[in-house]
């Protein structure tokens, strides 16, 4: 049985750019001068586009090309970027950077760096010691290829260097959540919040605490109507953030007031949220609110796959897991669409992706499992299962339950797998999840079918009766396919 994360998106959790994306008012600190780089690095840099001319290598190019945007010297990037764009053989991120560079193109450099990222980054820090949002980056890097303790030596040496840094305080707050310390993340944010007031940091401080089990701060004195209009992206993630607080506290009305605020002039990240806001909590919003989701990977992932453009909401997701490599959400949403449009490979494919940077996710471990048991990859998905915890709770139990009682289906032991698969609905419905309790009888249903069980008939009745008002994609597309099949009433 597959999953996805969708419900985890009731908060504004910050995301973790890479550094050669943050050009936006989303990440960057406001300052009044340039990035400071001493004087021994700028001797370095000097040196280093000294030896380029003398041997222009690929590989001085490419160090000298990062080392002078990071030093905010234009004219040295410039002179590797044009060494670089003629070169064969070059890497496609380096390349689209170089373009960048020289103004070509309009594009980002992507967030998923080649594998030498790593190894580059660290030979650009031997002169650059001193350069948090390097640090910030090695730690994005390691964390991308699943080594979370490089990743925290590198982000806690990024906070010590920029302590007040939006980006560098963002990142890490990030870090800690993906690692499953929110108590680290909310005390990181709170201790740059008492020498700072900025509305990026308020906003990550409210979410963390709620992630902390803690009582969300709420700032009386703030009134978001009285934030100018050309001021109002720059509040945008603070104002839903409140709103989100007021959802916490039970208080929807003032939570709309707040959210129609907020999405006046939206950042990426509250454009995200409002999706799951409008679909999840006041949908009456989506006639009377504006908001352009194609601004969003994410949402557009979302508002797809809820449309049932399932080949659309693929893409985006594609696009989704290139900006958040890190995360687990972005190939969970993948790996389930995949599977719904019963295109499994591809199914393997976001599940692999993700399992990279979060080897034990259950959730991506769970649907790698269904996948490849759906292609009938029993040794392959038998690997998957035995990653499973011995001891699972929460939720997590059903549609773990669920998909070893399809492994059982699979080799041959139908008894066995129903018992797994009513044993997940019972588990839904103790734990009030009625929407996996369903899924669980119609994939009990699909089950049957694909062997021709006697148990059909009055499986698929009982799975179309629980499963009548939920319009949730996989089930509705569940649903159709089994009535289709047999032409049930």
């Amino acid at each position: 049985m597959i999953e996805t994360k969708d419900a985890r998106r009731s908060l504004l959790v910050p995301k973790w750019p890479s550094i050669w994306n943050i050009g936006d008012k989303e990440n960057s600190t406001p300052r009044s001068q340039p990035f400071e780089i001493d004087d021994k690095v700028r001797r370095g840099i000097a040196s280093d586009r000294k030896d380029f001319r003398e041997d222009p290598t690929l590989t001085r190019a490419c160090e000298l090309l990062h080392s002078g945007i990071i030093a905010n010297e234009p004219e040295v990037s410039k002179e590797a970027a044009i060494f670089i764009i003629e070169q064969p053989n070059v890497s496609v991120t380096t390349l689209k950077l170089a373009h960048m560079v020289l103004g070509n193109s309009g594009e980002k450099a992507e967030t998923l760096l080649p594998e030498d990222s790593i190894a580059r980054t660290r030979r650009t820090l031997r002169t650059q010691t001193h350069n948090s949002l390097l640090w910030t980056e090695l730690a994005r890097l390691y964390t991308i290829k699943g080594r979370p303790d490089k990743a925290q030596r590198c982000i806690l040496t990024a906070i010590d260097l920029a302590p007040l840094s939006r980006f560098v305080i963002r990142a890490g707050a990030r870090f800690f959540i993906h690692v499953d310390q929110p108590d680290r993340a909310n005390a990181l944010v709170n201790k740059a919040l008492e020498k700072s007031d900025d509305p990026w940091l308020l906003s990550t401080q409210i979410n963390t605490a709620i992630l902390a089990d803690k009582k969300p701060p709420r700032f009386p004195q703030f009134e978001p109507s009285h934030i100018p209009p050309d001021r109002l992206f720059n509040f945008s993630e603070l104002i839903a953030s409140l709103g989100v607080a007021e959802l916490h506290f039970g208080n929807d009305r003032k939570a709309k007031r707040l959210f129609r605020r907020a999405w006046t002039d939206p950042s990426e990240s509250v454009v995200a949220h409002a999706e799951w806001v409008i679909r999840n909590r006041f949908p009456h919003f989506v006639d009377e609110m504006e908001i352009d989701f194609a601004r969003s990977a994410e949402a557009s992932s979302w508002h797809s796959y809820f449309q049932l453009d399932l080949a659309g909401a693929i893409d985006f997701a594609t696009e989704w897991g290139l900006e958040e490599p890190y995360s687990t959400h972005p190939f969970s949403c993948g790996s389930s669409i995949a599977c719904s449009a019963k295109n499994y490979d591809l199914g393997v494919h976001f599940a692999k992706e993700g399992l990279m940077a979060n080897p034990d996710d259950l959730l991506l471990l769970n649907n790698l499992a269904y996948s490849l048991l759906k292609r009938g990859n029993i040794r392959e998905a038998e690997v998957a299962l035995k990653k499973f915890p011995k001891a699972i709770e929460g939720i997590e139990q059903v549609y773990s339950v669920a998909t070893t009682g399809l492994y059982f289906f699979r080799t041959s032991n139908p008894l066995l797998g129903r018992q797994y698969y009513l044993r997940a609905h019972d588990i839904g419905v103790a734990k009030g999840d009625h929407r996996l309790a369903a899924k669980a009888l119609l994939c009990l249903a699909e089950a049957e079918l694909e062997i021709n069980s006697d148990n059909f008939a009055n499986d698929i009745t009982l799975a179309l009766r629980e499963s009548e008002n939920i319009n949730e994609p996989s089930i509705v597309l569940l649903r159709e396919s089994l009535l289709k099949k047999e032409q049930v009433p």
